[in-house]
């Protein structure tokens, strides 16, 4: 029942795009627009009465699930997914050698995460999924802790001084995403919600080529619907989203993260001279460091990094960065798993940062 309501819904959003671009080029954009979102919210009120089986669930091991597998370890997962390199970093580090199932976002092409087939491997339809001996075990940070749990238990990423152990929880948690804190009033961020809003652009370069129709099923399905119509505004919109129609409340979140994100890199700066390095934890690579690698690397794709190196004097992260990226954890699990839109929303987002003052105040750090 539901793959055919998928298909009605999917036909019906590609009317609803071919429907729009007529009404823009008779009567100009704003009446495909407002077509479009007329009879998108009337779909969506279609949907109501139908419904993909999602629902919560708990991080960890989760043995009452069985799903299809071929090898001890299998990992679901994207090549730009922040959480998903943590779990790559983790493996790398660990020894422990996958099946790779690609699972694909928005961001690379559709929702494959919202599909009847992946809802089997995790009804919550998230990624990382590590499948261990055919039993899913979920969320980034929980599937880090497991790994380094059963996999040569003595060789751990997490320090066995007390104090040490202290340190690595603290910069853990800024390395990981807190959803409570997502567009929240930055009190409390981690480095990893700072930078979430930071990569706001990143999107408009990624949904170019990703199908309107993609995006309108995210609408359909997605839990949390800001999401998918932030997607459709910045594929409608591209750069004058940020120019001309940027909300108040998101300008403001992003503002804040800018000046968060750079006290937090100042005070791991610190935490670096401090400690003498080369990791957080001195000589012993921990859980801390795979969190903030996976956040380094996503403030550098959004072209925040190289300007605090510049800008904020912060000689020690840059020295800790330089040394954490020649790490073969750091080559396999983010390296060679980059795919070419990375780059080319890095570039993107730099020309537009020299032909726009008003983005590039909004998006320039320090």
């Amino acid at each position: 029942m539901v793959h055919l309501i998928d298909l009605g819904l999917l036909g019906a959003s590609g009317a609803v795009v071919a429907g729009g671009v007529n009404l823009s080029q008779t009567f100009g954009p704003g009446a495909g627009v407002a077509y479009g979102c007329i009879v998108a919210t009337s779909l969506c009120a279609v949907k109501m009465f139908f419904t993909l089986p999602w629902k919560t669930m708990s991080g960890g091991s989760h043995p009452e699930i069985s799903v299809p597998y071929e090898q001890e370890f299998e990992l679901y997962h994207n090549s730009i997914s922040f959480c998903s390199q943590k779990v790559r970093i983790c493996a790398v580090e660990k020894g422990i050698s996958y099946k790779s199932h690609i699972i694909q976002l928005i961001q690379t092409g559709w929702y494959q995460v919202l599909s009847p087939s992946f809802f089997k491997i995790n009804p919550a339809g998230g990624i990382p999924v590590l499948v261990h001996n055919g039993h899913p075990v979920l969320e980034s940070d929980d599937i880090v802790e497991y790994l380094d749990s059963i996999k040569e238990p003595a060789n751990t990423l997490m320090p066995k001084d007390e104090k040490l152990a202290k340190v690595a929880a603290k910069w853990k948690r800024q390395g990981s995403l807190m959803p409570s804190e997502v567009g929240g009033d930055g009190s409390d961020s981690t480095m990893a919600n700072c930078v979430l809003p930071l990569c706001l652009p990143l999107y408009a370069v990624y949904m170019r080529k990703t199908p309107f129709a993609n995006i309108l099923y995210g609408l359909f399905f997605h839990y949390d619907k800001k999401r998918p119509l932030a997607f459709c505004l910045v594929k409608i919109f591209g750069i004058y989203f940020f120019e001309y129609l940027l909300p108040g409340k998101i300008a403001r979140t992003i503002r804040k993260s800018r000046e968060d994100i750079v006290r937090c890199c100042r005070d791991l700066n610190a935490h670096m001279r401090e400690c003498g390095g080369p990791y957080i934890c001195g000589n012993q690579f921990t859980q801390a460091d795979i969190g903030i690698i996976a956040t380094l690397e996503r403030l550098h794709a959004a072209d925040g990094l190289e300007s605090i190196f510049v800008k904020a004097d912060v000689p020690h992260l840059q020295k800790y960065w330089d040394e954490v990226r020649q790490r073969e954890s750091y080559k396999r699990a983010i390296a060679d798993e980059e795919l070419s839109i990375v780059g080319e929303g890095l570039q993107q987002i730099q020309e537009w940062k020299l032909r726009y003052p008003k983005f590039k105040e909004m998006f320039e750090l320090v």
